[in-house]
């Protein structure tokens, strides 16, 4: 069901972002963060851990994701992200809404039936 731009709130970008991110090979899973460093959005009664966003100007807004993923090229694999996270996010009607997209690699899974 796709959300009006201008009534696409942070918890409706950040719930597209992960959901996308997620859905890339080599990503494996969202971090939450720990302590005192906690990455999540929060809104409308909801949290949505593994992706931070604010706003990057009065109309877009940035998405810092933080990711989990295998051992590949990282570089190639953010880019994947960012790619994925656009496509939901116009496939929702709201991709005017997203400024920049920040991936962070917190972790990389070096072996194990999800780094294959």
């Amino acid at each position: 069901m796709a959300v009006a731009a201008g009534r696409a709130s942070r918890v409706d970008i950040g719930r597209t972002a992960v959901e996308a991110a997620l859905g890339t090979p080599g990503v494996i899973e969202v971090s939450a963060g720990a302590g005192e460093r906690m990455h999540a959005t929060a809104g409308e009664g909801e949290r949505v851990p593994g992706v931070v966003v604010l706003a990057e100007d009065e109309e877009r807004l940035l998405v810092g994701l933080h990711l989990v993923t295998s051992l590949e090229p990282l570089p190639a694999l953010s880019e994947r992200v960012r790619d994925s996270v656009l496509r939901a996010a116009a496939e929702r009607g709201f991709d005017g809404r997203i400024g920049r997209i920040d991936v962070v690699i917190e972790d990389i899974v070096l072996d194990g039936p999800e780094a294959s």
